[in-house]
């Protein structure tokens, strides 16, 4: 006869970010497309839910109302430097498995706003709230990766991805600055930032972009992406070239239109600092190249 615990049904935008990233790395690994199909109606769902496209920033979290409806709180909470970070992550990791560029145009729109309104341009690093609260005293930065990794921890391989799609070398020294804001916790107690830990080799041994030029549609061009995806290499970007010189992508990096189809196949170049390799298009040489 005790009344019935209350339900909570808040949805939270940096917990669906996480959500997200599993099912699309898993779809894109195994080769699962319903998992992938998940993830984009989840990120639907935060962009149609959890995101005003008028101020360009995040909303902290909504609720399943009367009917399966879905509501907001009177006053919505802005979202917090976790959200933004989990939710850039994961529109990476959906791109990566089915290049849409729209995933990719909002990553980086919501990676600009990130800096805005949480970068510390003294101490580094990232702040966890934004200025301008008054009912914080304090600015803080969390140095602990926990059941969750921390913000800044993500952000770096953040930065660095969102770097290689667009060309914008700032944000690589943004990273640097993050691990040097970090670098004493890092070199005394790095069981506490394991993530960061990573992003730190990710860093120094600079992410390479794969780029598979080839038509969307076509057999050869998805045996490529299959072949990509079926290689643990965790200091890559994948991106395709559509040849739309007209797209997203195109506009962000123009070297991707030097880059041609071989022989009329998909073709693959391994691209790091500004080169690239030359053109391979069998799958074994791709293995190869992949895993060096």
């Amino acid at each position: 006869q005790r009344p019935r615990p209350h339900l909570d049904t808040k949805m939270l935008a940096a917990w669906n970010g996480l959500m997200i990233s599993g099912f699309a790395q898993a779809g894109a690994a195994l080769a699962k497309q319903e998992y992938v199909s998940r993830a984009v109606q989840a990120a639907a769902f935060l962009r149609r839910h959890l995101f005003d496209p008028a101020s360009g920033r995040l909303l902290r979290s909504c609720y399943r109302g009367k009917d399966n409806t879905v509501e907001q709180s009177p006053v919505p909470i802005q979202g917090f430097l976790e959200d933004y970070v989990f939710v850039i992550q994961a529109l990476f990791d959906l791109y990566e498995a089915s290049l849409e560029q729209d995933w990719l145009e909002w990553a980086l729109q919501l990676q600009h706003m990130q800096d805005k309104l949480f970068w510390d341009p003294k101490g580094f690093a990232y702040f966890s709230s934004e200025a301008g609260d008054p009912s914080l005293l304090l600015r803080l930065k969390d140095d602990q990766d926990g059941a969750e990794p921390t913000a800044n921890s993500v952000t770096v391989t953040n930065l660095l991805r969102a770097a290689c799609y667009s060309g914008r070398t700032e944000w690589v020294e943004k990273a640097r600055q993050i691990l040097a804001a970090f670098s004493e916790r890092l070199q005394k107690i790095p069981i506490t930032l394991p993530e960061m830990a990573r992003a730190t080799a990710v860093f120094h041994h600079t992410l390479k972009q794969v780029v598979i030029c080839g038509d969307p549609q076509g057999e050869d061009t998805k045996e490529m992406l299959r072949c990509v995806n079926s290689v643990f290499s965790p200091n890559k970007v994948l991106m395709l070239a559509d040849g739309d010189s007209a797209g997203f992508l195109y506009r962000q990096l123009p070297f991707l239109a030097s880059l041609e189809r071989k022989d009329g196949k998909a073709t693959a170049y391994l691209c790091s600092n500004f080169a690239c390799s030359l053109p391979v298009t069998s799958l074994q040489e791709l293995r190869g190249m992949l895993c060096p």
